[in-house]
């Protein structure tokens, strides 16, 4: 599916691969799911349509899950090569690269929140530890804006104390 959706289609983000749990909303009664275009390396951005395709073989579990989701794409990877540990990812997807930073950044807000994190907490550590990476640019008109956020300051953000509230 070209251009990518909220939904999900030519995503091509780097952090999709082994391990992955990635999540799409569902459009419709059936949900109709496709899987493709592999790539054994793939710069972050995609900028000319051109990654490292490969054939592939792909083994993946669906699973419906009832009532969760969120506006656009989510993800549990592991970092690139050059760090480690657990990342979650929130995707936004539109035609406007400020509106799908905005879009990633609102989502991440709303998947922290569910683990105890208050909103000015998770946008303040968004700016501090997060990640906010154009994953895609290549399948106009729509794009690719990936929000990283690493699992351990998750856990140690909802073990910290709080202060009182006024």
């Amino acid at each position: 599916m070209i251009p990518p959706q909220r939904f999900g289609g030519n995503l091509d983000n780097r952090l999709h691969g082994a391990g992955t749990r990635l999540e799409l909303p569902v459009q419709r009664p059936g949900g109709l799911l496709s899987v493709g275009d592999p790539h054994a390396l793939q710069g972050d951005g995609e900028v000319c349509g051109t990654g490292i395709e490969i054939p592939a073989t792909v083994r993946l579990r669906v699973d419906l899950l009832r009532g969760e989701g969120g506006p656009g794409p989510r993800a549990r990877a592991n970092r690139p090569a050059h760090a480690s540990g657990r990342w979650r990812v929130t995707e936004g997807v539109g035609p406007d690269i400020l509106g799908a930073a905005r879009s990633a950044v609102e989502d991440m807000i709303t998947v922290l929140g569910a683990e105890g994190l208050e909103p000015p907490e998770v946008y303040l550590l968004s700016s501090i530890v997060g990640e906010l990476r154009l994953s895609e640019v290549v399948d106009e008109p729509h794009f690719v804006v990936s929000l990283l956020f690493p699992e351990e300051v998750i856990r140690a953000a909802a073990d910290a104390p709080r202060l009182p509230s006024r």
